[in-house]
């Protein structure tokens, strides 16, 4: 396949995972942040935590958009680990009780197995799909 990676197109896939990475991420810390802020004010620094958290993945994930967008190499590996990050902390809502959520105890662990479902499908894409291994130059 013949070309500067630069000039290739992206496929509808590596589009829309951009897209899930840079608009749904921080649309969903907007709408968790909007619920949590009023625990600051009584001095909570779990949901402190817990927001500072998802405010650094949240900048993991737009970064590795904008880094998949411009075809740098690097976009794999911060998507990679944007997603792996997402499993984690997950998974750390999933069995923390003191983590806030607006889901159930047992929703939690279904988010988790969603998230990691969705991680593991990105992970198999980015291993399997040859328009990546051009783009990006991956193995």
């Amino acid at each position: 396949m013949p070309g500067d990676p630069r000039t290739v197109k992206l496929t509808s896939w590596l589009w829309l995972l951009c897209g899930l990475l840079g608009f749904a991420g921080p649309i969903g810390l907007i709408l968790e942040a909007s619920r949590l802020i009023g625990g600051l004010a009584y001095g909570d620094p779990v949901t402190g935590t817990v927001l500072a958290v998802r405010v650094l993945f949240c900048g993991l994930g737009v970064a590795a958009a904008l880094a998949l967008v411009r075809r740098h190499r690097i976009g794999i590996v911060l998507a990679r680990a944007s997603l792996a990050t997402s499993v984690v902390f997950a998974l750390a809502r999933a069995s923390l009780p003191l983590m806030p959520s607006n889901l159930a105890p047992s929703d939690e662990w279904v988010r988790f197995c969603l998230t990691t479902l969705h991680a593991v499908g990105w992970w198999t894409y980015f291993a399997t799909s040859g328009r990546v291994r051009q783009i990006y130059g991956t193995n």
